[in-house]
């Protein structure tokens, strides 16, 4: 049996490149889709970056979340979440 680098060739892989690029997950070379947050009264353009950073980049994503556990996060009043995932529900609609 042939060998390369004393390991018998059929053993080694064969023209497969070396990067991790090819290994990425499709939902990372997909973008994903993202409602306009600053639509809802109240969430501007600072509010959808700490939104965005949360991970919360949809209508839906924002009225799923624990209301208690965003505003937390926010440091707002859980009334003001609540207020902004009703309007979400809305538009989402």
């Amino acid at each position: 049996m042939p060998q390369r680098g004393g390991v018998p060739a059929t053993t080694q892989q064969a023209d497969v490149p070396a990067t991790t690029e090819s290994l990425s997950p499709v939902a990372e070379t997909v973008p994903s889709p993202r409602d306009d947050l600053t639509l809802v009264r109240g969430i501007g353009p600072v509010y959808a970056g700490k939104l965005q950073k949360l991970g919360i980049t949809t209508f839906a994503a924002l009225e799923s979340t624990d209301t208690e556990a965003l505003a937390g996060n926010l440091e707002v009043p859980p009334a003001m979440v609540a207020n902004w995932q009703n309007q979400a529900r809305g538009l989402r609609s």
